[in-house]
């Protein structure tokens, strides 16, 4: 029986590390199959974010496109080429 109560307490234990971050990644963040993310940006200089973004779709072999500026982070699609701005 004690043995019981030890296994349950280690698994409750164990389950309880497991549990959701009330943090936020620190890094880029990809959102399920699709291929945008977000990605930290601290202070007002943006040229790291958008490094880390060219960086995570240059591994898939693609380009980095701003999605939309929320602030504190910045949400990136990568897509396989970029528009011409006119």
């Amino acid at each position: 029986m004690r043995l019981l109560c030890a296994s349950m307490s280690v698994l409750a234990l164990l389950a309880g590390c497991n549990a959701t971050n009330p943090y936020g990644p620190s890094g880029p963040m990809a959102s399920g199959r699709d291929r945008t993310f977000s990605v930290p940006v601290y202070g007002p200089d943006t040229s790291q974010a958008y490094a880390a973004a060219s960086r995570e779709c240059q591994r898939m072999a693609l380009h980095a496109k701003l999605l939309r500026n929320d602030g504190s982070r910045l949400v990136f699609e990568c897509v396989s080429e970029l528009q011409d701005k006119p």
